[in-house]
């Protein structure tokens, strides 16, 4: 991890131009597809992150080792795809964590597998667990306000078994876009998974097929610059797709109902400074990334930004929910905490008086601390930016690279 300490990021006009890193989330799915081929593929334009090394890391130890033991670090993806695959292919595993992943639950796919002749040993509910046993084909049912890296996880390891099954979703569907782009990807690899009224279809006995996959950029990641651009900017973001499934594609649309000039112009992403960005409600539920940097938004606008629906965040990287309000208020914000969200009550455009911010080890709060910074009196040091080798380890050279 690099050393990161007391990063100062100083008040100014961000201009200039910035290519974005492939998407986190695309490149998890597609790495996995590729290693559940038979033949080589090749995935192009991957950014590597802890995650995504976790990600690398594990699939490697599970092809050498008939019972690997599996520390995922920090990475949640990499945890909650890869138990039903290891599962699927009837590979005994013992999967661990780093920072605060022990503690995010897993739990649930205990209750999945009771009756699918898999069995789940861990000491209250928490890492490490170790899987054994060979996962059996069937019903699932799942509630749709969950993670949904629990669905995709079970999208990945369906098709290979030797019969069909369903996952019937038991409430509406959160995070709906993660699901969404794992069909998209599998669907590069020769899987076809099918959409049904309550759920998904995953007919068995399938095999992927190998695949030259290029991995697009990343919306996550660009939030980041299209928030700095319209409090005070005008950036240029590449690297992304006009037609992209990401759920955070919504990026621009929030932007825009906040005031904000962000848009496309030919497959660049531009977003330029609005002198009156207004406070607005955001349904956090197929959003959740990018409520830290929406909430520095909302944090300069006029009148009241609300932010609902976003009570998962509390089991994050940090509890996103407290982090992202304890950023800003020791930077002079007016926001406060509720069980799903926060309300922030904005300036006016008025710049914040700035100050010393924890990152809270989570790496999107920290790079939302740093957009925070460049519209504040006396800038933002915050005490510890190496957690954004967890997602993107270029970030502070792409940002302080903009004049």
């Amino acid at each position: 991890m690099q050393d990161l300490k007391n990063i100062k990021i100083n008040p100014g006009y961000k201009t200039g131009t910035v290519s974005v890193p492939s998407s986190k989330s695309i490149a998890h799915r597609a790495l996995i597809c590729a290693a559940l081929a038979k033949e080589q593929s090749n995935i192009y334009g991957i950014d590597y992150s802890d995650d995504i090394n976790a990600t690398i890391e594990a699939l490697k130890i599970i092809k050498k080792n008939k019972q690997p033991i599996i520390n995922c670090k920090e990475s949640g993806s990499t945890l909650r795809f890869l138990i039903p695959v290891a599962a699927a292919l009837e590979i005994t595993a013992t999967f661990t964590g780093e920072g605060k992943l022990p503690e995010r639950p897993v739990d649930l796919y205990q209750d999945l597998f009771k009756d699918k002749g898999v069995f789940m040993e861990f000491t209250n509910n928490k890492l490490p667990v170790k899987i054994s046993g060979k996962l059996s084909a069937g019903k699932f049912y799942i509630l749709g306000n969950i993670s949904s890296q629990f669905i995709t996880g079970l999208i990945l390891a369906l098709p290979i078994l030797d019969e069909d099954s369903e996952i019937i979703l038991i409430s509406p569907l959160e995070s709906k876009p993660y699901v969404d782009m794992t069909v998209d990807v599998l669907k590069r690899f020769d899987i076809k998974i099918d959409k049904t009224p309550d759920g998904y279809y995953i007919k068995g006995n399938q095999n992927y097929q190998s695949a030259d996959y290029t991995v697009e950029g990343d919306f996550s990641q660009a939030a980041f610059f299209a928030c700095a651009g319209a409090i005070n900017g005008d950036i240029t973001i590449k690297n992304l797709n006009p037609n992209s499934l990401q759920g955070d594609y919504k990026i621009i649309d929030i932007l825009n109902e906040f005031g904000a000039k962000v848009f496309f112009d030919g497959e660049d992403l531009k977003a330029v400074k609005c002198e009156n960005l207004r406070g607005i409600k955001i349904d956090a539920s197929q959003i959740p990334d990018l409520v830290p940097v929406l909430s520095v938004v909302g944090a300069y606008a006029k009148g009241e930004t609300v932010i609902y629906n976003a009570g998962r965040l509390r089991l994050k990287e940090s509890d996103r929910i407290r982090a992202t309000c304890e950023m800003l208020k020791s930077i002079g914000a007016n926001i406060k905490e509720t069980d799903d969200g926060m309300i922030i009550n904005g300036t006016g455009g008025k710049k914040l008086p700035g100050g010393l911010v924890k990152s809270f080890n989570d790496h999107r709060i920290a790079m939302s601390a740093a957009v925070a910074g460049i519209w504040t009196e006396n800038g933002v040091v915050i005490d510890d930016m190496g957690c954004i080798n967890k997602s993107y380890p270029m970030f502070l050279r792409d940002f302080k690279g903009l004049k």
